[in-house]
């Protein structure tokens, strides 16, 4: 606070404005005047002054003190203002009083009523600084709760609202004013009644503790938001007279809780090991998972370095590897990488994936506050992935051997039989044509299942639709018909499911066709839960031999190979899918597909 009084001295008479300023400024080194022999120059000095205090003559010419003084409430209604007059009287007193002067004071001689205005002047002063100054401190206080994220309410003793606060309008949807005198008990969830019950009693019986606790209060569209009250007793407070309570709207940090927690579960129980190294490469955190691989646990783990395990456990490769990759992933980056680990029991593989941690808010954003390290047992799974590479080189040798020194033969038979006839008219020759076809569409059938059998590796999105249109326009399908009803987009390789459909369609127009009198063949591609099916309305199979549809060499046809649904078996177990036959709705053969994935 500004400890000068700076007075404005409004007098006509000059030596006695020299007088007044000589002996307020002795009185008080506080005091700083300036003077004007007139109320218009007074007003006028107003408009460019900074003025603590006015002190005015009574009787000057032009305008009064009175009227001086009106004159001055109009533009600066809290400026004090002491009436210092030669003339008194009761009435002129009064006037002064009722037309709001701050003081009255009557001339005198002597020095005395100098110190004596000095007194009034500062007193004077002092008293409107302090209202000023708690007026703005109000204000503050004021705003700060109108604008208060947390809604502020006063209850009493019986548990009404005495003052509720702007903020729960956003927050819960209701008018504060609507609310007073409600019963504040009758915002809060059943379930949680009691307990803020006993709160409230406990926050009552004892003024100088704070209760917290964590509530659930109604919203104006009738639904519940989680909230978090602390209240204290100000009950004896004459300017507050009750419980005052906070509430602050914890739903989102609910969420998080609930989240984490679901989080926490799964990490805990997960079969993978789970854990969290910081920028020091210091383990934080580790699941209970790490003790089925070392005789350890959790708490024996954190604080360590992650270093202090390297040398024992991976050797040299996987080491760098492991480091490259940790300094990868506290730089900010995604990583996996596979890493063998030395066990007391032996050789494990584990697939690695590391995640950096988020900064938090104030950090650098290209930094990590650390990473996360999933470690998955993968050793039956890459033993089993070098066994289907050994399985499919083995296939890739036995197709070449198939396809070069089966096929050439074949060829040579071919091209001399062509000779033959033109030499010879034997009734041999038909039956030796008809041999080598048939040995034609076996190779090229064993060929086929050959190379389909691969695992697919890269399935990619693609609509079952398509698929079955495409395949039905490269089978011989005479005059039946395809319905499709299916609009499903699966994860395969489209060649090969191509492949799949042609062999069905194939199957199903050269074995379920019916009489000419039976009407045209249909045949139908619908979805399962799991997959999809292939049907038609022809002559069915057999139950009995739904066993045997798919060994190698069965056929009830004497043209077939045998070989037709053993390459669909082949191609539906490639893409990790199972298939089955049994009767359609219509009598015919239903051939499903399920463990499909769809995109």
């Amino acid at each position: 606070m500004n400890d000068t009084v700076r007075v404005l001295h409004v007098d006509d008479d000059q030596s006695f404005r020299n007088l007044t300023t000589e002996f307020l400024t002795r009185e008080s080194d506080r005091i700083e005047v300036i003077s004007e022999p007139s109320a218009t120059a007074a007003l006028n000095r107003l408009d460019g002054a900074d003025v603590d205090c006015i002190v005015s003559d009574f009787d000057m010419p032009g305008a009064n003190g009175l009227e001086f003084l009106e004159s001055v409430r109009a533009d600066y209604p809290d400026v004090p203002f002491v009436l210092f007059t030669g003339k008194g009287s009761e009435e002129v007193a009064a006037d002064a009083i009722s037309a709001g002067v701050t003081d009255y004071f009557q001339k005198r001689s002597g020095r005395e009523q100098y110190s004596l205005l000095a007194q009034r002047i500062e007193s004077a002063v002092e008293r409107r600084r302090t209202e000023v100054e708690l007026d703005g401190t109000r204000r503050r206080f004021r705003k700060l709760i109108e604008h208060s994220v947390d809604i502020i309410v006063v209850i009493d003793t019986d548990f009404t609202f005495s003052y509720v606060s702007p903020s729960i309008e956003p927050i819960l949807g209701f008018d504060p004013a609507a609310t007073v005198g409600d019963d504040a008990l009758e915002y809060v969830h059943p379930d949680d009644i009691a307990v803020s019950e006993e709160r409230l009693a406990e926050a009552i019986a004892d003024p100088t503790i704070e209760v917290t606790e964590e509530i659930r209060l109604a919203t104006a569209d009738g639904s519940w938001q989680w909230l978090e009250a602390r209240a204290r007793n100000h009950i004896d407070d004459p300017d507050i007279g009750g419980v005052v309570i906070y509430a602050r709207d914890i739903t989102d940090r609910k969420a998080r809780k609930e989240e984490l927690r679901h989080y926490e579960a799964i990490v805990e129980n997960i079969t993978d090991i789970v854990y969290t190294v910081d920028d020091s490469w210091t383990i934080t955190h580790v699941n209970p998972a790490v003790a089925d691989y070392v005789d350890m646990q959790p708490s024996d783990i954190v604080g360590d370095s992650v270093e202090a395990y390297l040398d024992e456990m991976l050797g040299a490769d996987d080491r760098e590897r492991f480091r490259a990759a940790l300094s990868a992933t506290l730089a900010g980056e995604d990583e996996r990488l596979d890493v063998d680990i030395q066990l007391p029991t032996g050789t494990v593989v584990l697939e690695l994936e590391m995640t950096p941690l988020p900064p938090d808010d104030d950090a650098d954003p290209a930094t990590s506050d650390g990473a996360v390290i999933i470690s998955r047992d993968v050793t039956e799974r890459r033993a089993d992935e070098r066994r289907l590479e050994r399985q499919n080189e083995r296939l890739d040798e036995f197709a070449r051997i198939v396809s070069h020194d089966l096929r050439n033969p074949i060829d040579v038979a071919s091209l001399r039989l062509e000779l033959l006839q033109e030499e010879v008219d034997s009734e041999h020759v038909p039956p030796i044509a008809t041999a080598l076809q048939r040995m034609e569409s076996l190779v090229e059938d064993v060929l086929s299942l050959a190379r389909e059998g691969t695992a697919v590796r890269d399935p990619h999105p693609v609509s079952l639709s398509t698929a079955a249109v495409t395949a039905w326009a490269t089978v011989e399908t005479g005059d039946a018909d395809l319905v499709t009803e299916t609009d499903r987009e699966i994860l395969a390789e489209d060649t090969r499911l191509s492949q799949l459909l042609e062999n069905l369609f194939r199957n199903a127009v050269e074995h379920g066709s019916t009489s000419p009198d039976a009407g045209t063949l249909t045949v139908t591609v619908g979805d399962l839960g799991d997959g999809f099916y292939v049907a038609d309305d022809g002559v069915g199979i057999p139950a009995e031999a739904y066993d045997q549809v798919f060994d190698p060499g069965y056929s009830t046809s004497e043209d077939g190979t045998g070989f037709g649904l053993e390459i669909v078996q082949a191609l539906a177990e490639a893409h990790g899918w199972s298939v089955s036959v049994t009767d359609s709705a219509d009598g015919g053969a239903r051939f499903e597909i399920r463990g499909v994935e769809e995109a």
